[in-house]
This record gives structure tokens, sequence and C-alpha cells, in this order.
């Protein structure tokens, strides 16, 4: 089973002091790329996420083994 990576969400900002629940830093995953993508949600993020990787590292899908690779670099902030 794949991830597809073509999914589209709308880019929000956080206001009114609503906190930032999770935070992913693509290079704790081992890449050399600075993006750090946060989110509401572990969901919110693993999109934002597959934007990033779709665009930045030109993935069209992610195996079972890196998402769950990914889903253990999620902090919680």
């Amino acid at each position: 089973m794949h991830i597809n990576l073509d999914a589209r969400i709308s880019n929000t900002n956080l206001t009114g002091g609503v906190s930032v629940g999770y935070k992913l830093k693509c290079s704790d995953l081992g890449m050399n790329c600075s993006w750090e993508g946060t989110g509401n949600t572990v969901e919110e993020l693993m999109m934002k996420g597959a934007q990033h990787a779709k665009a930045a590292h030109n993935m069209s899908s992610m195996s079972p083994d890196l998402v769950a690779k990914v889903k253990a670099a999620v902090k919680q902030v």
C-alpha cells in the first residue's frame, strides 16, 4: 500500500492564540533539507509533509515503512 502525494490542502495561518500541536523536520528523516512543518493534527502535518516531499524531493508516493518513519519523527509541541 502506498500513499498518493497528490492530495491538496489549503495553506491557512494559525491566528488568535491557537497553539500549534505538532512539528516535523525533514532533516529528522535524514534528509539534507531545512524544511519544517507544523500542524494542529498529525494528519494535517502528514499532508503538509507529503506536499513538501512531492515538491522538493520529487516523491510521488510513500511506502508504509516511510509513512511509519515520518509519523515517528513527528513531535508534539
